[in-house]
């Protein structure tokens, strides 16, 4: 039994080991995918294809303005059960 503690021993280090390998290996990838993703965005912001045509924002601010007046804000914790039930009473008078 003493021979086969040194065995698990190095067995969980070992296990340890890839699982830290595995998240450095992942961590970065996740950098950079988000350097090609900000690359990318860039890109797109400086293309005319990629933005919204005058008509698209004109209408958009109109429904913002036109929400203006029924948007509000809680502030605190909330359980998920209040969250729903004032969510279910919340209705849209138009």
């Amino acid at each position: 039994m003493s021979n086969d503690r040194p065995e698990k021993t190095r067995q969980k280090i070992y296990e340890e080991y890839e699982d830290s390998l595995f998240k450095l290996v992942m961590h970065d990838v996740a950098q950079q995918e988000g350097r090609l993703f900000q690359e990318e965005a860039k890109k797109m912001q400086n293309d005319s294809e990629y933005q919204p045509s005058q008509e698209a924002v004109q209408n958009f601010s109109r429904q913002i303005g036109a929400m203006n007046d029924r948007m509000f804000m809680i502030q605190g914790k909330i359980d998920k059960e209040t969250s729903i039930k004032m969510a279910e009473g919340v209705k849209y008078v138009d």
